[in-house]
């Protein structure tokens, strides 16, 4: 989805105008490519990382304290044979300290040298964990930020992911997946497949600004599901 002036103030209105809350649990990628910068393992600059987690920050300081909001980092077998780490649970955002854990969670988040991307095992454990505890009344969705392609050899194929979030969705308990594939190298026809497949949103960002929106977006669009654009 291309971010536009328009599009931007519609999610402003969006956020400000919904009345069903949002539970979202981020997903984010720490595989060895997020120590690049931008444009490749020699580009000068911050590592993708920390663009990805700063701008990330910025973002959900602007959710509501009624949403509630969860981190997860993944690469490959970073806890035993598990592929992703809980860093922080989904937790009401007006809890005291929430804000706080969380913003240090991202500052803290460091990738895994020459780590492999285990995103389409990821992509599955996160949605079943949110429906697992699926709220009614509440947009139930995964926002998962990816700069490369899936390199787990071992995992699911990205056809029996797809299979899988759409029976999700048509469960009756969907859990969307807003995707950001973020740089140059990330995989953006499969996170599109993925979201499709969910009932999400699928997203390019190469900047801390344009993730900043993504994930402003990613509040707006609880306020049209499931008839979002």
């Amino acid at each position: 989805m291309r971010l536009t002036p328009a599009s931007l103030a519609q999610a402003e209105k969006a956020l400000a105008t919904a009345t069903q809350d949002a539970r979202l649990l981020a997903v984010m990628d720490i595989s060895g490519s997020m120590a690049w910068g931008i444009g490749g393992p020699q580009a000068p600059g911050p590592s993708r990382l920390a663009i990805a987690t700063r701008a990330a920050s910025t973002g959900l300081r602007l959710y509501p304290p009624t949403t509630k909001v969860g981190l997860w980092v993944f690469s490959k077998d970073i806890v035993g044979r598990q592929d992703y780490r809980e860093v922080t649970p989904v937790t009401r955002l007006g809890a005291p300290g929430a804000r706080a854990r969380l913003a240090g969670a991202l500052t803290h988040a460091a990738p895994v040298r020459d780590g492999d991307t285990a995103l389409y095992a990821t992509t599955l454990a996160a949605v079943r964990q949110l429906a697992k505890q699926w709220e009614p009344g509440r947009v139930n969705a995964v926002v998962l930020l990816s700069d490369g392609k899936d390199t787990d050899t071992q995992g699911p194929t990205l056809g029996q992911v797809v299979a899988a979030l759409t029976a999700q969705r048509k469960s009756g308990k969907p859990v969307p997946v807003i995707t950001i594939a973020f740089g140059p190298q990330g995989d953006a026809a499969s996170l599109a497949a993925i979201s499709k497949a969910s009932g999400g949103a699928a997203y390019r960002a190469s900047t801390a600004a344009q993730i900043r929106q993504i994930f402003l977006d990613a509040v707006g669009q609880r306020a049209c599901r499931p008839h979002c654009s």
